[in-house]
């Protein structure tokens, strides 16, 4: 049986930090952080799953900046992915 998937799930989304350089929303004024992660479908039972592929991805965002209110923000579509099985 392979590794939970739920915990490669947390090892692998990690959060990003990002600033606003520009903006021509008011909402979103210049210098406001923001985290964001790239997420992607896996199955770590499946053989398949593992090794270069190309991926649709989605991108989740948290405009607080603490890292807690993660939220669907853009389908990225297609990304190559490489993952390998860690001791």
């Amino acid at each position: 049986m392979g590794p939970d998937p739920l915990r490669i799930l947390i090892l692998e989304d990690v959060p990003m930090d990002a600033e606003l350089i520009e903006s021509n929303f008011p909402q979103l004024p210049k210098g406001t952080k923001v985290k964001f992660m790239l997420t992607f479908d896996f199955d770590p039972n499946d053989p398949d799953s593992y090794g270069n592929r190309t991926r649709q991805v989605a991108a989740f965002a948290d405009f607080s900046g603490t890292g807690n209110f993660f939220f669907p923000f853009l389908n990225e579509g297609l990304l190559m992915t490489n993952v390998r099985l860690r001791d």
